[in-house]
């Protein structure tokens, strides 16, 4: 019964649907212009780990809006609790149900810029691949070539310059 009429609500009025979703889509259109093509150095994780916050929050408190449709749908449920209907808990989970798209829609179209934007993806994917990259320099190092002849008879060991020089290379900035 009020699944049904939730939707319908959506249908017949979706001005403020349209309207959060435009109005978070150039909100992260914003924050994201406001870190854009800074240096990927370590330097910069202060403001990526800010924006990773900030979006998080903005996410997670989105939601607490659908309270005020809840709250203007109360004389009707009231009306309906006293006529025995329904339980008013049923259509506060209706209004759950029937604004998880519009939670979805916001959460992909805020993040999505926000993301592609800072070039966070790329960003947390080189920064992963240069920290195993060193890790697996510093704790196995080049064991799997110890003492191991070479078709001259000598050790394929590298010199200690170049294990050095490997190093630096995916050193972190």
């Amino acid at each position: 019964v009020c699944l049904p009429r939730g939707f319908q609500r959506l249908r017949n009025l979706p001005g403020p649907i349209i309207g959060s979703i435009l109005a978070d889509g150039i909100l992260a259109l914003v924050i994201g212009s406001v870190d854009y093509n800074f240096p990927d150095t370590s330097n910069r994780m202060e403001q990526r780990a800010f924006l990773i916050l900030l979006s998080t929050l903005l996410t997670v408190l989105s939601p607490f809006f659908g309270v005020l449709t809840i709250w203007a749908q109360r004389p009707i449920v009231e009306n309906h609790n006293r006529y025995a209907l329904y339980d008013p808990f049923t259509d506060a989970t209706a209004a759950i149900i029937c604004d998880l798209p519009n939670g979805i829609c916001i959460a992909v179209l805020f993040k999505s810029p926000c993301i592609s934007i800072l070039e966070m993806y790329y960003g947390i994917i080189n920064s992963y691949f240069k920290r195993t990259s060193r890790l697996r320099v510093m704790t196995h190092g080049y064991a799997g070539h110890r003492n191991r002849p070479t078709h001259h008879g000598m050790s394929s060991e590298p010199q200690r310059t170049d294990r050095i020089s490997y190093i630096k290379t995916y050193k972190i900035t």
